[in-house]
């Protein structure tokens, strides 16, 4: 199935229904957990190393990317941004970790476990 191609100046209104789609150089696509890959909507910039937006169903929150790329993202980030409130911004290291988990509540346990690993290292030396 091949995704629907639309214009870059209307493809935040795809984006706002959460539609798989396909622009000049941004591109959706739904991923998340292994039963249902369907958790994460993820809005990208020329390629899967820039992810701009996350929409987590789970959580019903959206993430946006504070990191800056190039002049031309940083075109696709205003061209795709969502109207719903961004929920948090995190950097492009973060977003990659919310999409390897496949959902804000993984990507949160992950997390405090590496910080309860480092306090009991602590305790420990």
């Amino acid at each position: 199935m091949s995704k629907k191609r639309v214009a870059n100046k209307v493809i935040g209104a795809y984006i706002d229904k959460l539609e798989i789609v396909e622009g000049s150089n941004i591109f959706t696509e739904n991923s998340g957990n292994l039963e249902t890959y369907d958790n994460l909507y993820i809005v990208y910039s020329y390629g899967w190393h820039f992810p701009m937006y996350i929409y987590c169903r789970q959580a019903d929150l959206w993430y946006g990317n504070i990191d800056r790329f190039s002049v031309s993202t940083s075109k696709h980030q205003s061209q795709a941004t969502p109207t719903q409130p961004i929920a948090q911004w995190l950097t492009t290291d973060e977003m990659k970790d919310i999409i390897q988990y496949g959902s804000t509540l993984e990507f949160l346990i992950s997390r405090a476990k590496s910080v309860d690993t480092v306090r009991q290292e602590e305790v420990t030396s």
